[in-house]
């Protein structure tokens, strides 16, 4: 990996690279076939950004989504904040219900 310009954002990009990332392709493995939602995600070439957007189709329009952004510049914390917002949009939208 290239050297950060930085160097105090490598814990940052460390973990997005050993807990954000993994985290994300679990998501998409999770979420695979699921017919009414979509996931897009997207790595920059130096592993200082990670973004991610999850949408819900309701026929053939998309009714809800959201953005969330991870970058290296942030706290540990504001990554997990990020995280959090996007599985309980995901646990929030993909129940069933009742």
């Amino acid at each position: 990996m290239k050297k950060l310009m930085y160097p105090e954002w490598e814990e940052g990009r460390k973990y997005l690279r050993s807990e954000i990332l993994p985290r994300l392709h679990e998501m998409q493995r999770d979420l695979f076939g699921t017919e009414d939602l979509l996931m897009n995600m997207a790595i920059n070439r130096d592993g200082e950004h990670i973004y991610a957007n999850i949408a819900i189709f309701d026929g053939e329009e998309i009714s809800r989504s959201i953005f969330v952004n991870f970058f290296c510049t942030y706290s540990i914390e504001q990554m997990k904040d990020e995280y959090t917002k996007l599985t309980d949009f995901i646990k929030k939208y993909t129940q069933p219900e009742k």
